[in-house]
């Protein structure tokens, strides 16, 4: 629908405003709502979208490779085959006040280095909710419900693909509805994600558990809140030293210690 792919081209301070734009994925063989995959030596720059719809298309709603300050402001991608909004590189984007739902994999996937998703909805998609692989990016106050819809306790609401420094907070996870757990962590750090803060997240339903944590120095806020929640006691072989997990049959708390022994905290 839009698209910008010069090559070796320089673009600042542009702005889509108040539109609405429909895709017709039946009969398309590929096409996102608003595309900016420029090449070459080509910067684009403090870029401005508020108050736009991409609905129905094939591959993405948005769709953007790079971009420095850029700005997504009430946008709304619902009901596109692939992510509802994919940003594969750029820095520093913001992103408050959207709603992505419905799309076929994510409903927003981030490689923006230092991005700030803030205030948004993310809901019913079909995989990850939200997927982060860019350091540094802040997700705080969003509302997710019932991702992983294209198969049930097989994605999570936040899902941080090995990236560091990135920052998790005062969100509200919601996995079941329909009496399915559609999805399986509220929060799940792969391995080599170093540095990230989780806390002050409300939890509920989830398929397996609150937060899965595989990477390193992760910091977990809020007993009952941002530890982990599972069924039975504790083993140390599933999360780091420090992080601290819920028995939720007896609601008991426990932390992994310097020599890797799980010990019952009074």
């Amino acid at each position: 629908m839009f698209k910008w792919v010069e090559n070796n081209s320089y673009e600042y301070c542009f702005g889509l405003y108040d539109i609405k734009c429909l895709g017709d994925k039946g009969n398309q063989s590929k096409g996102s709502g608003l595309e900016i995959n420029p090449t070459g030596d080509s910067d684009f720059r403090d870029f401005d979208v508020r108050r736009v719809a991409f609905e129905y298309f094939k591959e993405h709603g948005v769709y953007t490779t790079r971009g420095m300050g850029a700005h997504f402001v009430s946008l709304i991608c619902e009901m596109n085959d692939l992510r509802g909004f994919y940003q594969n590189g750029g820095t520093t984007t913001m992103i408050r006040h959207c709603k992505f739902s419905a799309n076929g994999t994510f409903g927003a996937g981030i490689t923006s280095a230092n991005a700030r998703i803030i205030g948004c909805e993310l809901q019913d998609n079909g995989e990850h909710g939200l997927g982060i692989g860019s350091n540094g990016v802040i997700v705080m106050g969003n509302s997710l419900r019932y991702n992983g819809k294209k198969a049930a306790n097989n994605y999570d609401a936040i899902h941080i693909f090995g990236v560091d420094d990135c920052t998790v907070v005062a969100n509200t996870i919601r996995g079941t509805s329909d009496a399915t757990a559609w999805t399986r962590y509220g929060v799940a750090l792969d391995a080599g994600s170093d540095r990230t803060r989780v806390g002050l997240n409300t939890y509920i339903g989830l398929g397996t558990g609150e937060v899965l944590d595989n990477g390193s120095k992760t910091r977990i806020e809020g007993l009952g809140q941002g530890a982990y929640g599972i069924g039975g006691t504790p083993t140390a072989t599933d999360w780091s030293v420090g992080g601290i997990v819920r028995n939720t049959d007896d609601n008991t708390f426990w932390i992994k210690d310097y020599t890797g022994t799980m010990r019952k905290l009074a």
